[in-house]
């Protein structure tokens, strides 16, 4: 029965280096140490580190779900930059602290982005989750001729 699981593994390997055009060494630790090698292929070439980064941001948002925000937080102090204070404004709707959203949404809103597509649309989305719908119609109204709108959440 092993032996079977080992050779698709090897089958499995096998293909997905010769697809990918991987280096000939592959398919010799692939052949010579089937199962120590399919799994370091596997680790090295298969999994990818984006897939393990966004595996371990999972789960420190898991176990600290505050430190996403406060890294953002540390971000934007050190950079009071658009990009920054949106992502912070992003982190605060995902949080559900729609008060401090609004905020930075309105923040941001200011200079060359005033009329900014995506700030609003959020900015629309926190009211709506804060119960005031007509702010958030308001905006819905302020944005409703942008090509996006009718393809995107907000107007939903």
């Amino acid at each position: 029965m092993y032996y079977y699981l080992i050779l698709a593994l090897q089958i499995y390997c096998g293909y997905h280096c010769y697809t990918n055009r991987n280096t000939y060494y592959w398919y010799f630790a692939i052949i010579f140490l089937p199962l120590i090698g399919c799994l370091v292929y596997l680790f090295v070439n298969v999994i990818q580190k984006g897939d393990v980064d966004k595996v371990q941001q999972g789960l420190t948002a898991v176990i600290n779900p505050t430190k996403k925000i406060r890294d953002l937080e540390k971000r934007f102090n050190f950079a009071e930059t658009f990009e920054n204070q949106v992502a912070l404004s992003d982190a605060y709707l995902e949080a559900e602290q729609f008060e401090k959203a609004i905020q930075n949404y309105k923040a941001a809103l200011k200079d060359v982005f005033k009329e900014d597509f995506y700030v609003i649309s959020k900015l629309q989305e926190a009211y709506y989750f804060s119960s005031e719908f007509n702010v958030s119609k308001e905006y819905a109204l302020q944005i409703k001729n942008h090509p996006k709108f009718e393809k995107s959440k907000s107007s939903f």
